[in-house]
């Protein structure tokens, strides 16, 4: 949605500011399309994607990624509006803003109905996961650098459930001077590139076991 919390499917799902950047990079681990000429490929090639907004990202100067405005209802009408459109796998590439029993009933739920959930661990280095990666039926991922190392910013310990790629990665960009380069494609770190790595492998296990 354009705006978040809108009516669900309400909306074209554009940016707001230059600072919306990392959806596009997220999105690109997993589905970028194999052979698309421009150098990069996701771990589920083509595979469909249901780009749901759960947040305001706050604008420039500063490109932070700090959220400005943000509600777990928001990200509840997100896991709805996925299920209800067919996905099987999800993934959350984001961090804070507290804990939510609302946001715990509907992973739960819609788990039951077979959909697998995956989130960033975070990126403190430290030994503890973040939330949501730490909420009961998400599956935490972390990242792992070139070498099969853990990248030395992931967070780690109990709880966390797989790790994946996510440092020093090739993945697609948004254009021009909103994107982190200057092209279609940007090399980038953080566990919010793990994640998706880690549920597109989900997206591939479903394609072949529906």
């Amino acid at each position: 949605d354009r705006t978040p919390g809108a009516t669900l499917g309400a909306g074209n799902g554009s940016h707001q500011n230059d600072c919306e950047r990392h959806g596009t990079a997220v999105a690109g681990m997993t589905a970028a399309a194999i052979n698309n000429a421009i150098g990069v490929v996701g771990v589920a090639p083509s595979s469909p994607v249901i780009a749901c907004k759960i947040a305001t990202i706050a604008p420039p100067p500063n490109c932070s990624g700090a959220f400005s405005a943000f509600q777990w209802s928001w990200v509840v009408n997100a896991l709805n509006y996925a299920r209800v459109n067919g996905a099987r796998s999800t993934n959350m590439s984001f961090g804070g803003g507290g804990s939510s029993q609302a946001f715990e009933a509907a992973i739960a739920s819609t788990r039951q109905l077979k959909v697998a959930h995956f989130a960033s661990s975070g990126n403190g280095g430290t030994p503890s996961i973040s939330y949501p990666g730490s909420a009961p039926n998400v599956n935490a991922v972390g990242s792992l650098n070139r070498d099969g190392n853990r990248s030395t910013f992931s967070q780690y310990g109990t709880g966390l459930d797989f790790t994946a790629p996510g440092e020093q990665v090739l993945t697609t960009d948004r254009m021009g001077a909103a994107g982190y380069e200057a092209g279609n494609v940007a090399i980038v770190d953080g566990t919010s590139f793990a994640s998706p790595m880690a549920a597109g492998v989900a997206a591939l296990f479903f394609a072949s076991n529906p």
